[in-house]
């Protein structure tokens, strides 16, 4: 197999407190990737990345993690960081040879002082970010919680690009706002893409215009073109989301449930 290119390859870094999902994100991305042929579980022991006897049992990620896929004819190395404090020299190690991270939140619980813990470090990092809410499906699932925490605690200049339809036992899908178009679940690890519910089409409106506002501050010809009364296409939000990830003046944010493979091929399309 031919190696890629430096540019079609994406190292990126999941972070987080301890138990937010990293790994079965992780493992959903592999999965979605065709990597591996079946979606593996942190809780039966047959996660790709919880591969020691002591990770089973204990379930939770002791070791650095790597693994990769191909996404739409770019590889993405994925580094899985263990989650908690005993552990924190392979989370620096990981950042240290990552392009970016992504720092998940767990929807019921936002930001965690872990959070708050590896936010540091990429600071110092200086890396690129993004934030994925997961487990938008549990209890308690709260995204809007998730988003005021990310700004108070974290600082950071949040632009949602993929969110939730419903949230906990009425979790339903994601919506992605670059390209306006729904992925929904049957509950049983089936999903497909669909039209945008009826009743979210305000939120969805006042979502990407900030969406649409935060990336055309990015780039000076984006910018004359929004305050010129003109569309941005898909490709100008992305390209001023690029711009302003690459500076850290933006950080996008997207909703999901690894475990239900929810959100996560709108998650690989922003990687």
């Amino acid at each position: 197999m031919k190696s890629p290119s430096p540019d079609k390859i994406r190292n990126v870094a999941l972070v987080a407190h301890g138990s937010a999902g990293k790994t079965t994100l992780a493992e959903a991305i592999l999965f979605a990737g065709k990597a591996v042929s079946r979606m593996g579980s942190v809780e039966d022991g047959s996660s790709t990345l919880d591969y020691t006897e002591n990770e089973k049992r204990r379930q939770i990620t002791i070791n650095l993690g790597l693994a990769h896929c191909t996404w739409k004819g770019t590889k993405i190395n994925i580094l899985d960081c263990p989650g908690y404090a005993d552990f924190y020299g392979d989370v620096k190690a990981g950042l240290r040879v990552s392009d970016a991270a992504i720092v998940l939140l767990a929807a019921p619980s936002a930001v965690e002082v872990g959070t708050e813990l590896v936010w540091q470090f990429i600071e110092t990092a200086g890396l690129p970010r993004m934030i994925c809410v997961n487990k938008m499906d549990k209890e308690h699932a709260d995204f809007r919680k998730c988003l005021e925490a990310a700004g108070s605690a974290l600082g950071a200049r949040t632009a949602p690009v993929v969110i939730p339809i419903g949230q906990a036992e009425g979790f339903k899908g994601v919506v992605d706002l670059i390209e306006q178009k729904a992925y929904l679940t049957d509950g049983s690890g089936n999903v497909t893409k669909g039209e945008i519910p009826g009743d979210m089409e305000d939120e969805v409106a006042e979502l990407r215009t900030q969406l649409v506002e935060a990336a055309a501050e990015s780039d000076e010809a984006l910018m004359e073109k929004f305050f010129g009364d003109q569309e941005l296409s898909p490709d100008d939000i992305r390209n001023g989301l690029r711009a302003g990830v690459a500076a850290a003046t933006i950080v996008p944010v997207v909703a999901g449930a690894a475990s239900m493979s929810v959100g996560v091929e709108p998650l690989m399309d922003l990687i």
